[in-house]
């Protein structure tokens, strides 16, 4: 499951410095699959959920297609772009949308 997520810095940091002893101890890194975004970023990425739910179903999808089903298109993957939840590609001149994701998404925020 991949956990998107807000917090403070310190619990960003508790994570990476957990990582980091894992690398030091020559420990097997414990795969954390966290993506730590910006509060405001969350709330837009929530609202992009049938989006994300939408490119995760089909896996890859042509842009002219996404054009027609959502609206602000652009903004839209520019953020998703932004924290790595979807790559865009070129295939013979045209835009491919592809999920990065194809296990369940886990919003959490602490207040």
């Amino acid at each position: 499951m991949v956990k998107i997520r807000t917090g403070s810095f310190d619990e960003f940091f508790d994570s990476a410095l957990q990582t980091a002893k894992e690398i030091d101890n020559n420990q097997k890194i414990t795969p954390k699959k966290t993506i730590w975004v910006d509060e405001n970023d969350l709330i837009n990425i929530l609202k992009l959920s049938k989006l994300l739910k939408y490119l995760k179903e089909k896996k890859e999808l042509d842009f002219e297609k996404l054009l027609n089903k959502f609206q602000n298109i652009d903004e839209n993957l520019e953020l998703l772009t932004k924290y790595e939840l979807i790559t865009i590609l070129n295939k013979n001149n045209h835009k491919i949308i592809k999920s990065l994701y194809n296990e369940p998404i886990e919003f959490k925020t602490i207040i």
